[in-house]
């Protein structure tokens, strides 16, 4: 069974390798922050279901925050709303910086940018792992 280490890892290896064909959304020199912070969005993302579903002693505790359904209407939002808005978002203040020559809001956007695209990585990738124990998800 998967355990807080082994869905760090997998989470922030998800959520940087998600990020990779979506670096043509902003120029090179962005790249290693926006990496950066899609390993540690998809680190978060792959803690998030027990965050909402504390371990509590065994596979016993999962319940809405592992829900399948729960989990594809909240993705499903996610990639359908929230996503694109925050990244738009962020795209926007990565310009407004280098317009600026504000290397710190660059650098600080870039890694938010990344949080919003390796998040769901990491999410996903605990369900998986959890999805494949003998315990499996609730529906």
């Amino acid at each position: 069974m998967a355990n807080n280490a082994v869905h760090s890892t997998v989470g922030g290896l998800a959520g940087a390798t998600s990020t990779l064909a979506l670096l043509d959304k902003v120029d090179v020199e962005e790249w290693g922050w926006v990496l950066l912070g899609s390993t540690l969005g998809g680190i978060y993302g792959g803690k998030l279901p027990d965050i909402l579903d504390p371990p509590s002693g065994g596979p016993n505790h999962r319940s809405t925050g592992h829900s399948v359904s729960a989990n594809t209407v909240g993705l499903a939002l996610y990639y359908s709303q929230i996503g694109p808005a925050c990244e738009n978002y962020c795209l926007e203040r990565i310009k407004k910086a280098k317009k600026e020559e504000s290397d710190r809001d660059r650098i600080i956007w870039s890694i938010a940018l990344g949080i919003v695209w390796g998040s769901p990585a990491g999410q996903i990738s605990h369900l998986a792992l959890d999805g494949c124990t003998p315990k499996m998800l609730p529906l």
